[in-house]
């Protein structure tokens, strides 16, 4: 039994005790004692250094989120497309110039810091950005894997706003999406589509039989969901066969590109490895240079981010889906120092491309024993003007390309509207307005 009256008892609580239990008794000796003691010691000293990190960093946070991104000033054909900030999850909407929107994933492990984000969320869908109304039809819904975090919100965010989804996307089974049984709202979309795009083949199991051939255009190993003039949105990827230590769930993320205006957006879900080997063995010349993408995975440190696709996909501009989950911490340094950096990565066969000229804002970083100290990390000391956002650190990330061509970036802070503008040819220009 243990001794609780033991002066060694007293320095432990919760699992620390239990860990005791075959060694705390009225026998311990002094070196013992000593020993665990000087552990212990040790172990509380590196969590208060830990709690000081993270106390200021929120305080960082705070500070940057007062800023809004949501644009105002894009033509009535601009393309807009917003990263939620949901939590540690992912969920993005996007409108196309023909006044579509279009969904992917929406979920959550750990919950942001506003207690309404729900309902924060569920206005911005329905607001002028993007649906402007409530119950009017989402023209696609994809759901790029069976993790929770990409799709456990959607019957609390989308399903009470939304009469109807028009187009589904999913990988792997149907009964996977179980959270909040998202499989029966799956089930009420007009389409319903299940993905396989790799090496195997090139196929939607689809709820319209044959026909999806017809509504759903094949181009070598892609699929396209969006057809309009002058902008298209196509499926890379989808159940990926994992050849690596990644999972089978994040192997088989759908990836998804869009092109509108001349410009290139990729979406990376939760893509691997195994993956990013699919992708660049197959669609090489659609994602070299992209002008915005989403880091895959949420920017971890785990299985992607292979150098040569970071090479040829060589951002403008990057978006991280991350929040607050302390067992993630995410993203990682090590992952965004690979985009930021120029000279991280040899053998790069083209120019340099992420900006440096943006606003400045830091993003919060983790490394392999935690968050990093942001008063003085590598971003803040180098980076912190640097195309690299993060929806944990920067909230709802918005980005619009015009009828021009130009990746468009608004900050309102205080009085004063600052719109960021990158042209066709890779043209940098910055507007301040006040207002």
């Amino acid at each position: 039994m243990v001794n609780k009256d033991h002066p060694l008892w007293t320095w432990f609580d919760g699992d620390g005790r239990t860990a005791l239990n075959n060694v705390v008794t009225d026998t311990v000796d002094a070196d013992t004692f000593n020993n665990l003691k000087a552990t212990y010691v040790r172990a509380q000293q590196e969590k208060d250094a830990r709690d000081v990190i993270k106390k200021a960093n929120e305080d960082v946070i705070k500070a940057a989120l007062a800023r809004s991104s949501s644009p105002k000033a894009n033509d009535k054909d601009s393309f807009i497309i917003a990263f939620m900030s949901i939590g540690s999850g992912d969920c993005i909407f996007m409108r196309t110039p023909a006044g579509d929107t279009v969904v992917i994933d929406c979920g959550q492990r750990k919950s942001p810091s506003d207690p309404n984000y729900q309902t924060t969320i569920s206005d911005v869908l329905v607001g002028p950005n993007f649906l402007n109304g409530r119950k009017k039809e989402l023209h696609t819904l994809i759901l790029s894997h069976p993790d929770l975090d990409h799709y456990n919100e959607v019957t609390r965010i989308i399903e009470p706003v939304v009469s109807k989804v028009n187009n589904l996307f999913f990988t792997i089974k149907k009964s996977d999406y179980a959270e909040n049984k998202t499989f029966d709202y799956m089930d009420k979309a007009g389409i319903v589509n299940r993905v396989s795009i790799n090496t195997a083949q090139v196929s939607l199991e689809s709820s319209a039989g044959d026909d999806w051939k017809k509504l759903y255009p094949v181009t070598g190993k892609s699929i396209r969901v969006v057809n309009e003039s002058s902008c298209s949105i196509d499926l890379l990827s989808g159940e990926v066969v994992k050849a690596y230590a990644d999972t089978e769930a994040n192997a088989a993320s759908i990836v998804t590109l869009v092109q509108v205006y001349g410009r290139k957006i990729l979406l990376c879900a939760d893509a691997t490895y195994s993956t990013e080997d699919f992708l660049t063995a197959n669609h090489t010349n659609l994602l070299k240079n992209v002008d915005l993408m989403e880091l895959e995975h949420h920017g971890s440190g785990t299985e992607h981010a292979g150098d040569n696709f970071v090479k040829l996909v060589n951002p403008y501009l990057a978006a991280i889906s991350s929040g607050p989950h302390e067992g993630d911490t995410n993203p990682r340094w090590k992952t965004v120092e690979k985009y930021v950096n120029a000279t991280k990565l040899s053998g790069r066969t083209t120019a340099y491309r992420l900006c440096n000229s943006m606003d400045e804002h830091d993003i919060k970083c983790g490394g392999d024993d935690g968050w990093l100290d942001m008063a003085g990390s590598e971003w803040r000391k180098t980076y912190k003007a640097f195309g690299v956002y993060s929806t944990d650190s920067n909230g709802h990330l918005y980005f619009t390309i015009n009828s021009a061509g130009d990746l468009i970036r608004e900050v309102t802070e205080k009085k004063t509207r600052t719109i960021y503008k990158i042209s066709k040819t890779g043209a940098f220009s910055k507007d301040v307005v006040n207002i």
